[in-house]
């Protein structure tokens, strides 16, 4: 409920992203991002995976991949 009134959305809306019933807009991942002061590409990284080193550099470079995705989603959104 927290979250929801953070970013202005209904605590169901929250709900369904949670359960992966709907996936959130780029403007919702940007707001709940800025609500949990992360960056935007973290709400997708499983950081429970271990971390050998052949593991580390896959995420690392997962992380940049994905970062560099959702940043232009995000960016394509208010154009």
């Amino acid at each position: 409920m927290e979250l929801a009134e953070k970013i202005e959305c209904s605590p169901t809306h929250i709900g369904k992203i949670e359960t992966m019933k709907r996936f959130p807009s780029p403007d919702n991942i940007d707001r709940i991002a800025q609500a949990l002061k992360i960056e935007p590409f973290e709400l997708f990284v499983d950081d429970s995976l271990s971390e050998t080193p052949k593991n580390k550099g896959l995420q690392q470079k997962s992380k940049a991949l994905l970062k560099n995705k959702i940043l232009k989603a995000i960016d394509e959104a208010y154009i």
